[in-house]
């Protein structure tokens, strides 16, 4: 392997990390928010068109709101 010059190095833009530090710092950041918005005023299970309205309007409202959606994706059944 070819050692990498000093030139080189210095353009580096990434710290060497282990992907394990990038797992745990992913966790406890939403750790995080999930431990925040366990104490929400509203809760709306679904991010369908009917729960991100009215989490929208409910947060426009001053309501502190938490959307809880199975999917990795927002939307309802419109984007299968």
């Amino acid at each position: 392997m070819q050692e990498a010059t000093v030139a080189e190095q210095s353009s580096k833009i990434f710290t060497d990390v282990r992907e394990v530090e990038i797992t745990r710092a992913i966790a406890n950041e939403f750790h995080d928010v999930l431990i925040d918005r366990a104490e929400s005023d509203v809760i709306i299970i679904g991010a369908g068109p009917a729960g991100l309205t009215a989490s929208r309007e409910l947060s426009n409202l001053g309501y502190k709101v938490l959307v809880i959606e199975q999917n990795n994706y927002l939307g309802g059944g419109y984007w299968l």
